[in-house]
C-alpha cells in the first residue's frame, strides 16, 4: 500500500459500491454516474453490497489492495456502527477521493471525503407538516430502522408531530429493517394491524413503502386513512381514492441550485444550512443548496482544508440532480 505522502499511479478506474444495484432508485443513478466516466475515458467498477455490512467489508478490502482512482459510495446500515470504516480511513489517508451519497458515515472524514446527500429531516418534518395542514392529527409512520436516512425522516415526522401538537402514539409508528423488508412489503396488512383504526394518514419511508400501504388501505374499509406521504417520487404511483404525494429533488441542469426557499425548522445538524434563503452559503467548512421542493441537498466537505469554491458547489448541485455526477467531482 502506498505511503500518503506518495502520489498514487492513476489506474483509470472509479470504483462504486451501491446497496443494491437493479431495483427502485439505482438504475437511474448507475446510469447517470456511467454516462459520466464513459465521457471522462474511465472505466467503472460497479459492486453491491445488498446492504450487507460483510459483502461491503469484502469489496474494501479488495479496493484497499487495489485502489481506483476515486469511490462513490453508500453507506450500509448507516444508523447501526459500522465495522468497516478502517477501511475507508486507510483509503482516504492513501489519496482516493471517497464521495458518500444517500446516506454516510459521519464519522469517516478528511480531506478526500464527500457527503452529497438530501436533507432527510427536512423531508420528514415537510410532509407530515403539511398532512397536519390539511387536518390530520393522529398520522402514521412506516421508517426503516438500519439506515440514516430512515431514522432522520423519523426525527423530522416525530418533530412534526410535537410542535403542531398532533397525536404522539409509539403505535402508530412502525419499524422494519432490511432483512424484514420483503415480510413487511409480502404482509403489510400484519404490520398495520398494532396503529390506532383512527389514523387518516400515513407517512412512509419510500415509494416501495407507499405503493404497498396504498393497496393496502384502498382495498381495507376497517381503517380511517385518507392521505399518504412518501420519498423519492420514483415509481408511478397513483390513486383514486386515497391523496397520495411524494417528495423528491428536482431534476435538471441546474437542480437543486436554481430556486431558494427556506424550510420549516431550524434544527442544528453539522453541514446543513437552516433556513437557507440564498442558496449556496458557507456553513463552517462546507457549502449547502437548498432545492424548491421539501428536501435540502447538503454538499459536505468536512475538512476545513479543503479549498471548496462556489463553483464547485454548484457542479455538483447539478449533477447530483440529473443523476450524473457525483463523478464531477472525482474526475
Amino acid at each position: 500500500m502506498n505511503h500518503p505522502s506518495q502520489r498514487r499511479r492513476k489506474t483509470g478506474q472509479i470504483a462504486v459500491i451501491c446497496t443494491y444495484i437493479s431495483e427502485y432508485i439505482f438504475p437511474s443513478i448507475l446510469r447517470g454516474i456511467e454516462q459520466v466516466t464513459k465521457e471522462n475515458d474511465y472505466q467503472l467498477l460497479m459492486n453491491s453490497t445488498n446492504n450487507s455490512i460483510a459483502s461491503e467489508r469484502a469489496i474494501l478490502s479488495k479496493l484497499r489492495d487495489n485502489p481506483p482512482d476515486g469511490i462513490i459510495v453508500e453507506g450500509t446500515k448507516t444508523a447501526l456502527p459500522n465495522p468497516n470504516r478502517e477501511f475507508y480511513h486507510s483509503l482516504a489517508e492513501n489519496g482516493v477521493p471517497i464521495v458518500f451519497i444517500n446516506s454516510y458515515y459521519p464519522d469517516i472524514v478528511g480531506e478526500n471525503v464527500i457527503h452529497i446527500v438530501a436533507d432527510d429531516y427536512s423531508g420528514g418534518f415537510t410532509a407530515t407538516q403539511t398532512l397536519i395542514r390539511e387536518g390530520h392529527r393522529n398520522i402514521c409512520g412506516i421508517f426503516k430502522s438500519d439506515d440514516t436516512q430512515g431514522t432522520n425522516r423519523y426525527s423530522g415526522y416525530m418533530d412534526a408531530i410535537v410542535r403542531m401538537g398532533a397525536s404522539v402514539r409509539d403505535n402508530n409508528v412502525i419499524w422494519f429493517s432490511t432483512e424484514t423488508k420483503e415480510l413487511l412489503l409480502r404482509s403489510i396488512g400484519d404490520f398495520l394491524m398494532g396503529i390506532d383504526r383512527s389514523c387518516t394518514a400515513v407517512v412512509c419511508y419510500n415509494d416501495q413503502i407507499a405503493a404497498t400501504v396504498l393497496r393496502f388501505f384502498e382495498t381495507n374499509g376497517d381503517y380511517a386513512v385518507r392521505a399518504v406521504a412518501s420519498f423519492d417520487r420514483a415509481l408511478p404511483i397513483d390513486s383514486n381514492i386515497l391523496s397520495f404525494v411524494s417528495l423528491s429533488a428536482p431534476k435538471g441542469k441546474d437542480g437543486p441550485c436554481r430556486r431558494r426557499e427556506a424550510l420549516p425548522h431550524d434544527r442544528r445538524m453539522p453541514g446543513r444550512i437552516p433556513h437557507a434563503r440564498l442558496g449556496i452559503r458557507r456553513k463552517r467548512n462546507g457549502f449547502a443548496a437548498a432545492k424548491p421542493f421539501p428536501f435540502l441537498m447538503l454538499f459536505v466537505y468536512p475538512s476545513s482544508r479543503t479549498r471548496v469554491t462556489p463553483g464547485m458547489a454548484r457542479i455538483s448541485c447539478a449533477a447530483v440532480s440529473s443523476r450524473r455526477s457525483v463523478v464531477s467531482k472525482i474526475v
